[in-house]
């Protein structure tokens, strides 16, 4: 049988659960869905961008389909237009890493570069043949470690409200 602190402290941790679940999904939309983000077909062979936040950024591929080899080592060139100046584009050797999106495309990172002030940008992708009719390129800043604490966010705080939400209830209702 719970007690009355009991109650007060399960219906405490499901406030705080939920309060939190808010604030963790409110990062994560924060990070992946109002992002800066360019998207173009991966087929045209350059694409002139603006970027205003300083940082690193990922060129990824968005494919409609499930299955297909990935390109990689694609030598991309990005051209900072207003200082005149080429960016270092590193490529990833291994694909392991991607998501989905909501309409269940697969986004593969495969190559990033940094910025370190706001400008025009232009990528030029001399590998345009190696992708499919519907591939697209995605440029969007990286998430990284970030964007894992705050899946693990979403993760823990909807484990604390709805567990303690049950439990709450439970003690309510006394057999």
């Amino acid at each position: 049988m719970y007690t009355l602190p009991s109650t007060v402290l399960f219906a405490t941790l499901s406030i705080v659960g939920f309060i939190l679940l808010i604030k963790s999904i409110t990062r994560l939309t924060a990070i992946y869905a109002t992002a800066p983000k360019v998207e173009w077909i991966a087929q045209s062979p350059a694409c002139y961008f603006d970027l205003r936040d300083p940082g690193i950024y990922e060129i990824s591929v968005i494919r409609p389909s499930l299955f297909g080899v990935i390109p990689k080592q694609i030598p991309f060139e990005v051209l900072d237009r207003q200082a005149e100046k080429s960016i270092a584009v590193e490529n990833y050797n291994f694909l392991l890493s991607g998501s989905r999106d909501m309409s269940g495309n697969r986004i593969v990172p495969i190559a990033e570069f940094t910025i370190d002030q706001p400008s025009t940008f232009r990528l030029f992708n001399p590998a345009n043949d190696d992708f499919n009719q519907t591939d697209k390129l995605l440029i969007r800043p990286k998430v990284g470690i970030t964007g894992v604490f705050s899946i693990l966010a979403v993760v823990f705080s909807g484990i604390l409200f709805i567990g303690g939400s049950i439990v709450f209830i439970i003690t309510l209702v006394k057999p």
